[in-house]
Order: structure tokens, then sequence, then C-alpha cells
């Protein structure tokens, strides 16, 4: 037997240093392999960065080129002494077929003529007018012109003249796509093998594009549309978007079906970053040799890992058919002194068999913040609390019962016992001795246990283990059925986990399948008798029973999951949406209240995604406006404060929703400037008095609308309430009194037939 065990040992040793060896090379030829393929994504990156580079090169010509010929302009029109002379002049230069000029307009004194010499009296854009006070020659970036049926977009360019009586300085109107039309014979050398090649505004308008072939058309007019439908990965928008606006050169990475792209991206510091180039190349075609080395490489290390594969398995069977089968089991935690969870499953199997009649629970029991506290009291030693625990456990056993160490603070208990109350007493001495575990109450503290127990069904003949994921489930549920920590496994619990696990499995598909919709509630302004406004609500609408899901159901289980914040985002995004279309379009638009939960709203990087989404759909400020449910500002003032702050000076409203459904405080209305304060329906059902009613419904509108406050009271739904409302002077109503909430194309509608409100 020593002879063998020596013969063992050796080849277990040759076995481990072979393993050593193979892993080593595999290691070194995957560390060589992925810095090559590291080494062609940056090539492919460089190559497209500097044909972007190149290519803007051309965009700064031609605005320089404008720029001079307005600099030009506003030399001859300052030699010119009659009115009637400077205005021969710009209408010659607008109809003129050899400048890119569409039309121009002029200051004098302060104020702004057209080429007819009719002064202009809506204001001019910013970016104009600064360079107006400068006095300063140079480019005005992108002008937006609404005045027609259909939008057009123009490069302003601005310059001064000096001592002229009739003329101070001239802006002239380039039209974008005149500017640019033939820029795609201007491709590079450089730029011949790109997939794609668009000159783009800083809003994501493609003024020009050229495709290859191969390359995925979506047909879509927008840079950030089309990257995301081509790339299907928000981020690479979101990388791309941050180059854009804030380092105006740079390049990133993206996957088309396993393909690698590269995005580069050169703005045109002449048009003062508002026009940019987005050039897109596909590694592939750059580095055809490249490629096929690599995948020659990938095939001889796939045979590599069959042979040392097969090697090792002969030299495993070969080292396990030298040894005697041996049987071992870990039965004792050495640190615990007690039984290891498979010594647990072995025993309790035992007792089980041989007590076929008897009654058994299973019992799993966990610490409450167990971290917490050994974090806390750093006199409290962690294995000491679990040692105490199995020294409890263990002397309040009887025979043909068994315990064991799950792991962490985990443990599980086989009892047996008469009926329920019984099992109830004996845990809630166990539950007892350990609440004044004697460490803790020196800190005037103690030991809470929580568990779950499955009373062993005999007759399903199940595995320890599916006896215990009950338990476990038992103990996680949110239905009490004790009011203590003891939570018994049955149908309540058992329906609720098996709705909440469907909810949670099926959650990521149904946002991806589009079965969340968005249904909007209308708001009206009974002082002013007209819409004011809606709330964007979600509702689920469950393709496999084809009926909606009651909201109540689901959105419990996605705060706790924190899914909350991709369905909050996602709606936010589809109201942007609706009102970026819904303008292009001419429709009649209201502003539109979203929901904000407390786990989106302390997500890191919340009010940067709220501000950039608003911008990238160019929704107007005060056109969207944010419900915080009291209970956040509740928790952190001085946080909460902050956030407030930066999406109010960013044009987007914030209101505090459900005020008086159970966090209330004057702290809120004190410390919070907030634009609107939104009334649960508690103000208006009826209470103990009439008279106290009222009177606690007027003080609440009173002091909000002192404090500058839209009072909004929701749930509204009869006209008694209506009246008592508009008495109190309360701005605005909602709820099926008014409308009940509609689909978009219905909301849509309601608004077009002018959302009258009926009173009868």
């Amino acid at each position: 037997m020593k002879k063998n065990k020596k013969q063992a040992g050796l080849e277990g040793y040759i076995i481990t240093l072979l393993i050593i060896f193979f892993v080593v090379m595999l290691a070194f030829v995957a560390y060589l392999l992925v810095a090559y393929h590291t080494s062609l994504a940056e090539q492919t990156e460089d190559m497209a960065l500097t044909a972007s580079i190149d290519f803007i090169s051309e965009i700064n010509s031609r605005v320089g080129a404008a720029l001079r010929q307005t600099e030009e302009i506003a030399a001859v029109a300052g030699t010119m002494t009659s009115e009637a002379e400077i205005l021969r002049y710009f209408n010659a230069v607008s109809q003129s077929t050899n400048t890119p000029i569409a039309f121009i307009r002029f200051f004098y004194d302060g104020r702004e003529y057209d080429s007819s010499g009719q002064e202009i009296k809506t204001r001019e854009p910013e970016s104009i007018m600064r360079l107006v006070n400068s006095n300063k020659a140079g480019c005005a970036g992108l002008i937006y012109d609404h005045s027609s049926y259909i939008s057009m977009s123009f490069i302003a360019f601005y310059a001064p003249i000096s001592g002229n009586d009739l003329i101070d300085s001239v802006v002239s109107y380039c039209m974008v796509t005149q500017l640019f039309d033939d820029m795609v014979s201007f491709r590079t050398d450089s730029a011949r093998k790109s997939e794609y090649l668009g000159v783009c505004t800083i809003d994501g308008t493609i003024i020009l594009e050229v495709r290859s072939d191969s390359f995925p058309s979506k047909g879509l007019t927008n840079i950030y549309r089309s990257i995301r439908e081509v790339a299907n990965d928000r981020a690479v928008v979101d990388q791309f978007a941050m180059i854009v606006t804030n380092e105006g050169l740079g390049n990133c990475s993206f996957k088309i079906g396993g393909e690698t792209y590269a995005l580069a991206v050169a703005c045109s510091p002449a048009s003062d970053n508002t026009l940019y180039i987005a050039n897109i190349y596909k590694a592939s075609e750059l580095h055809e040799a490249g490629y096929d080395f690599v995948a020659n490489i990938s095939v001889a290390l796939i045979i590599l890992l069959l042979v040392v594969a097969a090697g090792i398995t002969y030299l495993v069977l070969l080292h396990l058919r030298s040894l005697e089968k041996i049987k071992s089991y870990d039965t004792i935690d050495p640190l615990l002194k007690c039984n290891t969870y498979k010594k647990f499953c072995i025993d309790a199997e035992a007792i089980l068999e041989k007590n076929k009649i008897t009654k058994f629970a299973l019992v799993y029991t966990e610490i409450d913040q167990f971290r917490f506290i050994t974090e806390k009291y750093e006199n409290i030693n962690a294995d000491e609390v679990l040692r105490f625990l199995a020294k409890v456990f263990g002397m309040s056993l009887l025979q043909e019962e068994t315990f064991g160490h799950i792991s962490d603070d985990k443990f599980v208990l086989l009892l047996h016992y008469s009926d329920e109350k019984d099992l109830m007493n004996r845990l809630r001495i166990i539950l007892a001795v350990a609440f004044n575990y004697p460490e803790l109450k020196k800190h005037k503290s103690n030991l809470k246990l929580s568990m779950g127990v499955y009373c062993i069904n005999r007759a399903e003949k199940e595995p320890i283990q599916k006896m215990l994921d009950r338990a476990v489930i038992a103990q996680k549920s949110n239905i009490h059925t004790t009011s203590e920590q003891i939570n018994i496994y049955d149908e309540r619990v058992k329906s609720s986990f098996m709705r909440e696990a469907e909810i949670e499995a099926r959650k990521e598909a149904a946002l991806t399948d589009n079965e969340f919709k968005i249904f909007y509630q209308p708001k009206y302004n009974i002082q002013q008798n007209r819409p004011d406004g809606a709330e964007a609500l979600v509702r689920w609408y469950d393709s496999e029973t084809n009926t909606f899901r009651n909201p109540e159901e689901f959105v419990p289980i996605f705060e706790a999951s924190g899914f909350i914040d991709k369905i909050d985002k996602f709606v936010y995004v589809e109201v942007c949406k609706y009102l970026s279309e819904a303008v292009e379009r001419g429709l009649k638009v209201v502003p539109v209240s979203v929901n904000v939960s407390r786990v989106t709203a302390t997500q890191e990087g919340f009010v940067d995604f709220y501000v950039r989404t608003k911008r990238k759909y160019n929704i107007a400020d005060n056109f969207l406006t944010l419900e915080f449910t009291e209970s956040i500002a509740y928790e952190n003032y001085d946080i909460f404060k902050h956030i407030i702050g930066k999406l109010r000076a960013n044009g987007i409203r914030c209101s505090i929703d459900d005020f008086g459904s159970g966090y209330s405080s004057y702290n809120i209305l004190k410390e919070l400037e907030m634009d609107e304060l939104k009334l649960d329906r508690f103000f208006i059902t009826k209470g103990f008095s009439q008279e106290r009613d009222d009177e606690l419904l007027k003080t609440i509108i009173r002091l909000a609308k002192s404090f500058g406050m839209k009072v909004v009271q929701e749930g509204v739904e009869t006209l008694d309430a209506l009246e008592r409302l508009e008495k109190y002077g309360c701005d605005v109503i909602q709820g099926y009194l008014y409308s009940k909430p509609l689909t978009l194309n219905d909301y849509i509608d309601f608004l077009n037939r002018g959302g009258a409100m009926q009173r009868y």
C-alpha cells in the first residue's frame, strides 16, 4: 500500500507539472492574440480619425471662405452712402449663383433689418448676438429657420462695419446643403475604404452622407438614431455623443454581427464646432492579411486545446486507475465544530427514512444585518457570534433531530413537531435565546434572526435541497404568516414567489419586445379653463394573456430589484421622442410629467442622463416635469436640493408627487424650491368632518401657492371635488372626471380636439 501511495503521488506531481506547462503556453498564445487584435483595433481607429481630420479641413476651408466673403461684403457696403444702394447690393449678392449666400441682414443703431429694409422684430439666436456685442467678425454657427413650412438650416457669418452712418454690421446666411452639396467628390484617398462618411450637425441631423453597399442602411436622418439602430448598443451612442459635445475629436469601436467597426469624429472649429464628420471603417477591410493570420492561429489554438485536453484526460484516467476509490465527506465545520451542510443532508435523509410517520419541518435561518453588526461593533467577533448560534441550535435539538452550517450566517435545522403551535413555540424560544446574545446586550443591542419554515410533505419524497429552497423562499418572502420573523411556506408564499419569479424572469424580454406601453393622462387648468399638460404612465401589456398587468403587481418588484431605473429612463426617452416628433409634425403639444423612483434618483449620473436626453431631442425648457415622491426628499434634503437645482437650471421642472400620502413634512416646502406640488387624493376624500376637510385642503393650497408652487390635485372623479378645488384656488386637476389615461394616438386626438372640460 505504501508503494501505491508513492506511485500515485509521483503521477499526481507529473500531471500537475504538465497542466501548468500547457496552461502557461495557452495563456501566452492567448496573450499574443489579444495583443494583435488590440493593435489592429488601434490602427483602424487611427486611420478613421486621420481621414476625418483630412475631410474636416475642406469644411473649414469652405466655412472660412464664406466668412471672408462676408467681410468683403461688409467692406463694400461700408463705402456706400445711401440705403437704397446698400439694399440693391445685398439683393444682388443674395441672388448671385457664384456665392452660397442665401440672404443677408444688417444691424444699425442696435436694430436689425432684412435686405428689403424691413426691421426684424424677432430676436436673433444667442450665437449671433454674442458676435454683435463683441463687434468681431466670426462664424455664428448653425441657425435653424422655422419660418417656412419646411425647416431649413443655415450657417451664419458676422462682419462689423465702422465709420458708416447707415449700417453697423452685416450677417450673411449660407444654406448648409448648398454650402456642402458637392463635398462627396472631396473624399480623400484614406477615406476610400470607409463604410460610412457623413457631415452632421451638433444635434445629429445628417446633412449629407456616403454609405458602402455592405453597410447597413436604415434610411434615418439623425446620426445618433442611425448608429443606435446599426450598433444596437446605447453605450456606443453615448460615447459618440460625448466626443461630439465635449472633445470635438476622437474615436471609438463597436461590433455588428461579430465584425469590428471603428467610428471617428472630427468637429469643425471654423463652424464653432456645430458641424462634424462621422467616419466608419470595417477593420477586416483594412487588414485582410492580419485577419487571415488571426483565423489561422485560432484554428491552431483549437487543435492544440484538443490535444492538451486528450493528453490530460488520459493521464487523469491513468492516475485514477492506480488509486483505490475512497469515499470521504467533509463532516465537521472546522470553525464552528458543528455539522457541515453536506453532513446535515446525509443525517437528515437518514432521519426521515427512519421516521416515516413523524412530522418534520426544515428551518432555514439567517442573522438580520449581520455585516452591519460586525462592522459597527468592532469588539464583536463574527466567528464568536456564529459559534454562539451553533451552540444555541445544538442545545435546542431533541432526539432524531439535526442541524448544519450552510455558509456565513446561514444555518438549517430539521425539527420534528406534533402541531404548528408546538413548532412555533420551539422556534420562539430559539429566537429569544439568540436575541439576548451577551456581547451585544453590552451595547444595548440584540441579535435578531429571521426564519423560513417548510413543513415537509412526506408524500412527495422531496430531496433535501428542494426542501431547503422552499424554506429559503419563505424566509425571503414579504408575506409574513406570523407576527415574528418566522415565515411558513404555504400556498400564499408559493403563489407570491411564483408571481415575483415570473415577473423577474420576463422583465428584460418584455422591455426588449416593447410590452411596456406609455399612456398619457391629461391635466386641466381649472383657473384658466384649458389643458395644462399630461402625466406619462407606464403600463405592461402581457402578450401571453393579452391583458394589461396591474402596476401595483410589478412596480414594487422592479423597485426592489433596481429594474425600475430602466423603466423610468425608458418612459422619459419615449416622452422626449414624442414631443420632438410632435413639434416636427406641427402637432399641438403641452408639457408632460414623468415619474422618477427613488432608485433612479439616487443613481450616479441621474441628472446628466435626463439633461443630455432633453438636449438630444431638442425639447424646449419647461416642457418636461419630473415627479418625485416625497419620500425621496425626506431621506436627504441636501443631496436632493442639489439635484433639483441642476434640473431646474437646465429647463426641467420638478414636482413633489403624492404629497400627503405618509411622509409629509413642512421641511419639503421649506427647504426645496419646487415648481409644483401634487396633492394625494387623500385631500379630497371624506374625513372625520367636512369642515376640517375643507380647512386642511384650503390651507395646503394657500401655503403652496404662497411659495410660488403650482398646485395639482390628482384622483379627481366628482364634480363636488372639482367645485371645492376651484373654490379654494387649486390650479390644475387630474383624474377620471377630466380624462382617463389615453394611448398616444388617442391623446394626440384629444389635444387636437381642444381638450375641453365637460361639466354636467
